[in-house]
């Protein structure tokens, strides 16, 4: 209540996200883990006044952390709603980290990035020597406290209601701790592109769009970890190759494809979206058992999906072969197992098993939306096949 604007709204959410930091040193080494600080006592401050070359430098917050004689020290510099970071304000704080003999800087806004080691601003690679700068979106930061909250859990009940406060108050629009929920301004271009072949590998466009799939893989794999309590990771793409590569393949296919690998599953998750098809899926690779027949096989897969919808597409790949297979629908594999059984006679190596949904039309996280369609089938498709389904090489 009264929150009257973007400044006071900034000034609000660090206090309570750091003191709840400090009251709450589960949630508190749990953010801190990912920047490179030490277990100890974690002490927070904000609006913490220093001096950088005859000017006032103001940071939103310091936190400390003790172990024994030795101490860790992070600057922190926090936007709210859509707020963003600038390479300019962001230098300053590593400057004065520098001078001060600090360990860190560690920015937080709503900005996902598609990798973790990825920052929304350029600094001078020069003054950041020495110095740990780590970016973290407020979903990163909120996924932390799920988890804590719900499936680590926290001994004392007083603290455990306070990081339940914290979630409500994220869960208000006017918290400005804003998470991923838009394909960004050139998804729609992209989108007609696709279904009129005009889409350009190089266009700045495309790359873009294949950056926010990325991010939109990191969303769904952080909501996740946050429901079920695994950890569950995106894989981003590999190096400045990959991107282009897969630039290409947008332009090529009309496809977007991403990699989620999931904690104790049987393999990673592959999800898409066919933009020309206004389609997107998910599928879950498993080895088939090594031995028995063929058909036992197949049953060994369907008795793991007894709950799962009739419309899942299982594949089953032919050995002695990478490319072969065959495919049908659950429903008629349910009614006769050799629908998807090699007609030759051969084995199968591995089943493929496959959940498809209609994209959505818009581009954001609203009711209809292509955020909200993916976020819904991941987590439908983790409910009925990921947790369910076990490796063949385990039988």
């Amino acid at each position: 209540m009264g929150i009257k604007s973007t400044a006071e709204q900034e000034v609000r959410t660090t206090s309570i996200l750091l003191a709840t930091m400090e009251t709450v040193p589960e949630f508190g080494r749990a953010v801190l883990s990912q920047t490179g600080a030490p277990r100890g006592r974690i002490e927070t401050f904000t609006e913490v006044r220093f001096t950088l070359a005859g000017e006032e430098v103001r940071p939103d917050g310091l936190i400390r952390v003790s172990r024994g004689s030795k101490v860790w020290r992070a600057l922190v510099e926090v936007k709210t709603g859509r707020s963003e970071l600038t390479g300019d304000q962001v230098g300053t704080y590593v400057k004065l980290a520098k001078t001060k003999s600090m360990d860190a800087v560690i920015t937080i806004s709503g900005d996902l990035m598609a990798s973790p080691d990825l920052h929304p601003f350029v600094v001078d690679a020069r003054h950041s020597k020495n110095i740990v700068l780590k970016h973290l979106s407020w979903e990163e930061i909120l996924a932390e406290a799920m988890i804590v909250h719900e499936h680590v859990g926290i001994d004392e009940r007083v603290r455990a209601r306070l990081l339940e406060e914290l979630l409500w108050y994220a869960a208000d629009s006017q918290s400005g701790m804003r998470t991923f929920d838009d394909m960004g301004k050139q998804w729609v271009k992209i989108r007609e592109a696709v279904k009129n072949k005009t889409v350009g590998a190089s266009d700045d466009s495309t790359s873009d769009v294949c950056d926010r799939f990325d991010r939109l893989a990191r969303h769904v794999a952080l909501r996740l970890s946050a429901l079920t309590g695994q950890r569950v990771t995106a894989q981003p793409p590999a190096s400045r190759v990959d991107t282009v590569s897969r630039a290409r393949q947008l332009a090529d296919s009309g496809e977007l494809f991403a990699l989620l690998r999931v904690s104790g599953a049987a393999g990673p998750v592959a999800i898409h979206a066919d933009l020309g098809r206004g389609r997107i899926g998910c599928s879950l690779k498993t080895a088939a058992p090594r031995v028995g027949r063929t058909q036992t096989k197949v049953n060994w897969l369907i008795r793991q999906l007894v709950d799962a919808p009739d419309d899942l597409r299982i594949t089953a790949h032919h050995s002695g072969s990478r490319v072969e297979s065959t495919a049908a629908l659950l429903k008629d594999i349910r009614s006769d197992a050799t629908t998807v059984m090699p007609s030759d006679g051969r084995d199968i190596r591995e089943f493929t098993v496959t959940m498809e949904s209609s994209m959505g039309s818009k581009r954001s996280g609203s009711e209809g939306g292509f955020v909200t369609a993916m976020v819904l089938l991941t987590t439908t498709f983790y409910a009925d096949v990921v947790e369910r389904v076990r490796s063949g090489r385990d039988t």
